[in-house]
């Protein structure tokens, strides 16, 4: 019998050749099956909310091709993200489902899986929408935008781009347009149809600085305020059929329409005009604030005007209320309501509650809303924005909005004052670029 005699050197170099084998097949391979709960692919389905207040749509997609889809589950939590349950099962070639077994003032979470043979995907990320009454038009500046989002803030149902970065907009109910004014770069005016999106241009570089608009519903009348050239421009069906010529020694910021008694008021730094427009009259109605005094914003509500003044060098604000009769046969009542410490620039009275909601300045950048009483006690504070651009009430449940525009973000807040949602989408991200005025529908 004959031995064969291994070189130790060989033997040793085999053996190890063997073990780093071993090793690397034990090793965790890369998972790319997306039914694998350690897959390193994301989850094969994305879903989108598009909410309305009485009932939740649910869109996905699929983020990748695979051959061996069943279909799909739908998972829902109620009131909060830690009891999700099966709620439907799907076939493979549905993508959408309309949700309508919910309820207003409610928090929903949903959550979908993909289904393969006896086997079932990682879930998508959470979605959440709180359902309530109204859904909200947003215009932004830097964005070049109108968004039509949900009710939270958090869904975008739909968004337009407009060719210019606008500066106003004039807006109504059961109407198809929405109306900007832009000053920037060029001045103008546009209509943008809130359905399709298209957008029409009228009256380049007419205008020197149309710093608001207002719309008068059902009649196509639109009231263009330039404070440049001090006039009031009048549209009647796209045209200008007048032009208001206002007092040239003060500066404005805002016009309204008043419903009751056919009138503009046009807000100015020293007076607040009233301009009737029935028949050929026209009546103006100037008033004086205090010395040091500059109107700054004003709320506009059935027959009382409710004025915002300050004087920035003394820090010291007046809410005035201006009283209007509704035959017009006596003058308006002014009187100064409630005398407040330091710089207020923002207003909206809550007819329902009889409350009022200022803004409050601060050096800080850190300003707050106060909810004050009707004789200026306080009954809430909401604080941290950079400026308060608008503060809106939804008259569906008295909740309010506020619109922060250099923040790039939109609260919604109870009556009492609990923050209830932010304007971030479902990655906690802010989506709106420089937003400044809000109109709920």
């Amino acid at each position: 019998m004959k031995f064969v005699k291994f070189n130790r050197d060989v033997l040793y170099l085999f053996i190890c050749f063997l073990v780093l084998q071993i090793l690397l097949s034990c090793t965790d391979r890369s998972r790319d099956n997306p039914f694998d709960p350690k897959s390193d692919q994301p989850p094969p389905v994305s879903l989108d909310l598009l909410p309305d207040s009485e009932s939740v749509r649910l869109e996905w997609q699929l983020n990748s091709e695979f051959t061996k889809l069943s279909g799909f589950r739908i998972y829902r939590s109620v009131g909060a993200p830690d009891n999700f349950q099966l709620f439907k099962e799907l076939p493979s070639t549905q993508t959408t489902y309309t949700d309508t077994s919910v309820e207003k003032g409610t928090w929903y979470y949903y959550r979908i899986t993909a289904l393969g043979e006896s086997v079932e995907s990682p879930p998508s990320k959470n979605c959440k929408t709180l359902l309530g009454e109204g859904e909200y038009w947003v215009l932004g500046r830097n964005d070049f935008g109108v968004r039509k989002i949900s009710y939270d803030l958090i869904h975008e149902l739909s968004r337009f781009s407009t060719f210019y970065s606008p500066e106003e907009w004039a807006i109504c109910h059961n109407d198809s347009s929405i109306w900007l004014s832009f000053a920037t770069f060029t001045t103008g005016l546009s209509r943008l149809n809130k359905i399709s999106g298209s957008e029409e241009i009228f009256y380049l570089n007419e205008f020197e600085y149309p710093i608001d608009i207002e719309q008068t519903p059902n009649t196509n009348k639109l009231y263009v305020l330039d404070d440049d050239r001090k006039k009031v421009f009048v549209l009647h069906n796209n045209n200008i059929v007048n032009q208001i010529a206002i007092d040239s020694s003060d500066s404005y910021s805002k016009i309204k329409y008043d419903t009751i008694n056919d009138q503009l008021l046009v807000l100015g730094q020293r007076k607040l005009l009233m301009i009737a427009l029935n028949g050929n009259e026209r009546d103006i109605y100037p008033f004086s604030t205090d010395a040091g005094q500059l109107g700054v914003d004003f709320d506009l509500v059935g027959l009382k005007a409710y004025l915002i003044s300050t004087d920035i060098d003394e820090e010291k604000s007046i809410l005035h209320v201006l009283s209007q009769n509704p035959n017009r046969a006596a003058n308006f009542t002014l009187e100064d309501s409630l005398h407040l410490d330091g710089i207020f620039y923002r207003i909206r009275f809550d007819h329902v509650n009889d409350w009022y909601y200022v803004a409050k300045r601060l050096n800080s950048a850190n300003d707050f809303i106060l909810q004050l009483s009707l004789d200026g006690n306080r009954l809430s504070q909401l604080s941290g924005f950079n400026f308060v651009e608008q503060i809106e009430i939804n008259p569906h449940d008295r909740t309010v909005i506020v619109v922060d525009g250099p923040g790039n973000i939109l609260y919604l807040y109870g009556k009492d004052g609990q923050l209830i949602s932010k304007a971030l989408n479902e990655d906690g991200d802010k989506y709106i670029g420089r937003p400044i005025r809000v109109f709920i529908e």
